[in-house]
């Protein structure tokens, strides 16, 4: 059985070191991250669904009767040709890259001439004033409240 907070704690960390490891963000490196998951979940459930359609298969002449995609298909799981099958990906003599930061391009971004924490700053300076003067509204609608009661 999986343990959940096993696994949360193990995919957390290795989140953290793609951080640490690479100057994307999270948003940056989610996407390939999650089609790494859902491929191996894919080759996974892919697997099980071989096992018993192989145990099941009629013979001719001794061997088994090559498998079709709609079988995959009737078991609710999908099919996956050699080529998009995790354990071809990952053989190194093929090129292939499951490092997801392979595969996204950080755009390089240009410098504004703003001083961040400056631009900071003045804005929690500004949302400062506007929460009081939205508390001074609050006060004077809670007082016209009152008085309608």
């Amino acid at each position: 059985m999986i343990n959940i907070r096993k696994l949360e704690a193990e995919l957390g960390e290795l989140a953290d070191l793609l951080r640490q490891g690479s100057k994307l963000t999270s948003s940056q490196y989610c996407m390939p991250v999650l089609a790494l998951l859902f491929l191996r979940y894919a080759y996974s459930h892919y697997k099980m669904v071989v096992a018993e359609i192989l145990e099941n298969r009629p013979r001719r002449g001794g061997r088994v009767i090559p498998m079709e995609p709609s079988g995959f298909a009737a078991k609710s799981a999908l099919y996956l040709p050699k080529e998009a099958q995790f354990e071809y990906l990952v053989k190194e003599e093929k090129n292939y890259s499951l490092t997801p930061g392979a595969y996204v391009v950080v755009a390089e971004q240009e410098d504004d001439g703003v001083d961040f924490h400056e631009r900071m700053n003045e804005i929690h300076a500004e949302l400062a004033k506007l929460n009081q003067e939205a508390n001074v509204l609050m006060e004077e609608i809670q007082k016209v409240w009152e008085e309608l009661k």
